[in-house]
């Protein structure tokens, strides 16, 4: 019978299979073809990425992207089923920064993509109870996101070791596509920062790792 999925997993972290040579990866190989053809995984590998460091000019904060990923203009930057640039002028200023990046490739027509935002505070404000307040019935991300669902969330410190918390939630955007999303946030001096990493449902199990690097190597401004 087949090996369960999260020891797979294990032998995939111990020897990355698709850049080793020799029989563990055949054999690895032909676990995660198996599991995908009796319907255990969407795709049998996962990819991986050449990262990149971008440093904000404005407000100091860095984090790590895939190099060939593109840069988005504002005005080309989707939250939810609105333009940015329309979400941040019905915030009344609560959204001053945003910035992302695109896939080159599309899957299913859906780009992956990554999101930055920074929110103005009147005040200090904890990670999770930005998030608790950010995803209240009938609020803020109800609103941008249609079907909102919470598949997890939690405490986690990024790699800078700084407390944050992050979760990852389901939706369906204005074009039919059901988006998964991995979203952190960060707080510094009343600024909380919010990155949101997204693919398709279908293909986040591929994305996954990526997404998830990308949330944690967020690093606030000193």
């Amino acid at each position: 019978g087949l090996r369960p999925v999260e020891d797979i997993n294990q032998l995939n972290m111990a020897s990355v299979h698709h850049n080793d040579g020799g029989d563990i990866k055949n054999i690895i190989d032909c676990m995660y073809i198996a599991q995908y053809v009796v319907g255990l995984r969407d795709c049998y590998f996962t990819l991986t990425e050449t990262y990149c460091t971008y440093t904000d000019p404005e407000y100091g904060f860095s984090l790590e992207y895939p190099c060939d990923w593109e840069w988005w203009e504002l005005i080309e930057i989707m939250i939810g089923v609105q333009p940015a640039e329309e979400v941040m002028d019905e915030s009344g200023g609560l959204i001053p920064h945003v910035i992302g990046w695109q896939s080159p490739r599309a899957e299913d027509g859906y780009y992956p993509n990554i999101t930055g935002l920074v929110f103005a505070l009147p005040m200090p404000f904890p990670p999770e109870g930005f998030w608790n307040l950010m995803t209240e019935p009938g609020g803020f991300f109800e609103t941008l996101y249609p079907g909102f669902t919470v598949v997890w969330e939690e405490s986690v410190s990024t790699a800078e070791g700084r407390a944050a918390y992050w979760a990852s939630f389901t939706w369906t955007n204005a074009w039919g596509y059901d988006i998964q999303t991995v979203v952190i946030f960060v707080s510094k001096a009343g600024n909380m920062y919010m990155v949101g990493c997204q693919t398709t449902e279908d293909t986040f199990y591929q994305y996954q790792g990526i997404l998830e690097h990308i949330c944690l190597s967020f690093v606030v401004p000193k």
